[in-house]
């Protein structure tokens, strides 16, 4: 079979990572020419993972992938060259894979009689007035010759509009690119199996390479995995195991080297993000024979101890026959004796009393914060070798803190200081040129100066923060994903099991309350909507007119606490939909009118702006 490939590339950086060279060469197996389309002007680093390219072509990066396609069958090889190939191959670098050789791939495909294929598809889904059809994921598609010969092919790519926004390349091309030749009767199949999780209720379907990946990998015939999944919210759907199970099984079960994935991730994902679906939280036993040598560990106790030295000692004095600690104080020449107590060390140990001093409530609320930061980093000898043996086992782990404190008024403490502290944050790693993927809305994993890090970060953060020990935690997270490195939490087992049972006596509390207050909650998404319910009701009240910001998931989810009738309102330059939306722009402010904001944070920070400039008034979701 004469066979091509178009792949598409993007990369913010201008970075090509191994896992697309690897991807390359194992395709150039079974393919006989390799179209690489960048959508940028230029690689500056990782031109070698091209080798297996027939040829390489560069273009602004406009239209996103579809962009790329049509320019491809257009314009750089063109249709006359396309149509002479029995199989044409549109792919981008959406993915990791594959887990199986290429060759068994196009043995499964080969089995089918179809005109063109994908590797996963999505299922007929209905939600409310909201109808996605069934179709394929356009990240990998196959096309044979009898659609590549003829006029509708051409035409499809002919007609593509100018795409804009993700959401207007999922509309145009994605969601009517399966439908389109359908019905004009082509046939299509799919490698994965989707069926088998598929519901006969269309409301219960979902985008399974998102939720069900090691499923997928194991038992579906689907040999790739999906990067987006990473920045999607799981949990009004599942918990998160699925990214952790599958790595796990493609390390240790095929021949693909499971560090490409995590290089690539660590440099373009939030570390937030990582640590969810990673699942680096450590929980850890505090006894038993000592795996690891303590030698290369110091603690570092800084902040006045005075009032907290009894509890202090009772652990210091477990310790202290094999670790070095040492006392300090935040003052510039606590923070230089700091850095040359610690340049032999390989690992450092920081504990900030004054953090929890800092709380002016009963003693007892301080006592608990203080176990909490104590228990969970220095409990015992054998508990700080099992957390050395995470660094040791793990040399992309640069950092290890506290679980979060969220009991009396520690809960929310965390987020409330990020608020304060942001700002700054970000001010540093822009000033510093942090190479690191940093967002308002997304709280740094090492949240306060009480942690387990390699020294060489320490030090590096310490420098950033101009010589600083307060709120230096707050940089690790982001000058570890500058290194390569993720962050994670420690915990012991004992302290895991009673903050268990603390987290979900609060979460039945609040689950309680609603229920007396006469809501219904039957999820973790009922839950946000039944917080937001009084607010959005006030709101409405002071209104005549109500617009909602956005056409979305989160618009959809909310729209059911408006009992009044509403208009929809997007960004200008957005492609509207069929709910007659206005453009911002077309929006006449006026005092009966509002405006519920029904975006992300991200965007939600990108509208105020623009809301505020015009006196219009508005509330976020």
């Amino acid at each position: 079979m004469y066979r091509s490939a178009i792949y598409v590339v993007y990369d913010k950086d201008n970075i090509i990572d191994r896992y697309v060279g690897y991807f390359l060469n194992q395709l150039k197996s079974c393919v006989d020419e390799i179209y690489v389309v960048v959508n940028s002007k230029e690689i500056i680093r990782g031109m070698e993972n091209f080798e297996a390219a027939t040829k390489v072509y560069y273009r602004e990066n406009e239209g996103y992938d579809v962009g790329a396609f049509k320019d491809a069958i257009v314009n750089f090889i063109g249709i006359e060259k396309i149509r002479t190939y029995d199989e044409v191959l549109l792919i981008n670098d959406s993915f990791f894979g594959p887990f199986v050789s290429f060759k068994d791939i196009f043995i499964m495909i080969n089995k089918t009689q179809c005109d063109f294929w994908g590797a996963s598809k999505h299922s007929r889904y209905i939600e409310k007035s909201y109808e996605i059809e069934e179709h394929l994921q356009s990240f990998f598609i196959g096309i044979r010759n009898r659609m590549l010969n003829t006029k509708e092919f051409y035409q499809y790519w002919l007609d593509m509009p100018l795409i804009n926004n993700y959401s207007d390349a999922i509309r145009f091309h994605e969601l009517r690119f399966t439908n389109y030749f359908k019905q004009r009767g082509y046939t299509y199949s799919c490698l994965m199996d989707v069926e088998a999780n598929d519901n006969v209720n269309p409301m219960y379907n979902y985008c399974q390479y998102a939720y069900i990946q090691q499923e997928l990998v194991l038992k579906r015939n689907f040999p790739f995995l999906k990067k987006r999944p990473i920045e999607i919210e799981y949990k009004d759907m599942q918990t998160q195991e699925n990214w952790s199970k599958v790595l796990d099984y493609v390390d240790n079960n095929t021949a693909y080297d499971v560090d490409m994935i995590y290089e690539n991730l660590i440099r373009l994902y939030n570390h937030a993000d990582l640590f969810e679906k990673l699942n680096l939280q450590y929980v850890l036993q505090t006894r038993g024979e000592k795996e690891i040598s303590l030698k290369n560990a110091i603690v570092v106790i800084c902040g006045n101890v005075k009032l907290i030295s009894n509890e202090i000692d009772e652990y210091i004095q477990r310790i202290k026959d094999e670790i070095k600690v040492i006392f300090i104080t935040e003052s510039k020449e606590g923070c230089e004796e700091l850095k040359n107590q610690i340049r032999e060390y390989e690992y450092v140990c920081l504990i900030n009393c004054d953090i929890i001093l800092e709380n002016n409530t009963f003693s007892c609320v301080n006592k608990s914060a203080l176990y909490g930061v104590l228990e969970n980093l220095i409990k015992s000898n054998s508990y700080i070798s099992n957390v050395m043996g995470i660094f040791k086992r793990n040399k992309k782990i640069g950092a290890l803190t506290i679980p979060e404190l969220i009991h009396a008024d520690f809960l929310g403490k965390a987020w409330k200081r990020w608020v304060q502290i942001r700002q700054k944050i970000s001010y540093i790693l822009d000033s510093k040129q942090i190479h690191c993927i940093f967002s308002m809305d997304k709280m740094p994993i090492v949240n306060s100066d009480n942690l387990w890090v390699r020294r060489e970060l320490l030090e590096q953060a310490i420098e950033y923060n101009d010589n600083k020990i307060k709120n230096v935690g707050y940089l690790l997270g982001y000058v570890a994903q500058s290194k390569g490195m993720l962050s994670g939490v420690c915990e012991t087992a004992e302290y895991a099991g009673m903050n268990q049972i603390n987290q979900q006596g609060y979460l039945n509390a609040l689950v309680k309350q609603m229920y007396r207050q006469g809501n219904n909650v039957d999820s973790f998404l009922d839950m946000q909507k039944s917080i937001t319910r009084d607010k959005i009701d006030n709101f409405v009240k002071k209104y005549k007119k109500i617009l909602i910001y956005g056409t979305g998931k989160k618009a959809r989810e909310y729209e059911d606490l408006l009992c009044i009738d509403y208009e929809y309102v997007i960004s200008d330059g957005m492609t509207k939909t069929n709910k007659g939306e206005l453009y911002l722009s077309q929006v006449v402010p006026d005092n009966d009118m509002g405006i519920i904001v029904c975006l992300n944070e991200s965007n939600q920070r990108k509208v105020i702006p623009l809301l505020e400039k015009r006196n219009i008034n508005y509330m976020c979701i």
